[in-house]
């Protein structure tokens, strides 16, 4: 899927007027205030227009690694060194998340069309 159809698909989703001044690399949850109810439907529309088939909570599984003992630790409310070493796998990042108590609302910038792009292609490999 390029640019231009995630554009278009995030535009119907969010009620955005002009797809193209929607920035690929702005943070979808943050500058485009992306709820979790958005977040189905975003996902529901790239699955369709893809024709593909992966559980919902695929194009964003940070919340998924956090149900996970091996990657976050609920009672200190930090990520394990597994943990860090999955987010770092998942983001494109210059410099890696070294910090084992990262909210997830640190994470929501790097949730965006130029990351989902690149999250449908691992998909499609897998």
């Amino acid at each position: 899927m390029n640019l231009s159809e995630m554009k278009d698909i995030l535009a119907q989703v969010m009620y955005i007027d002009s797809p193209e001044e929607i920035d690929p690399d702005a943070s979808i949850f943050e500058d485009y205030e992306m709820n979790s109810i958005d977040l189905i439907d975003f996902t529901y529309e790239i699955k369709k227009k893809e024709d593909m088939d992966f559980p919902d909570g695929t194009l964003w599984p940070v919340n998924s690694f956090m149900n996970e003992a091996d990657y976050y630790d609920s009672a200190t409310l930090q990520w394990t060194d597994a943990g860090l070493d999955k987010i770092n796998s998942l983001f494109t990042l210059d410099a890696p998340i070294a910090d084992k108590s990262t909210k997830v609302n640190d994470l929501y910038k790097y949730f965006t069309l130029n990351y989902i792009q690149k999250r449908l292609e691992d998909i499609r490999n897998q």
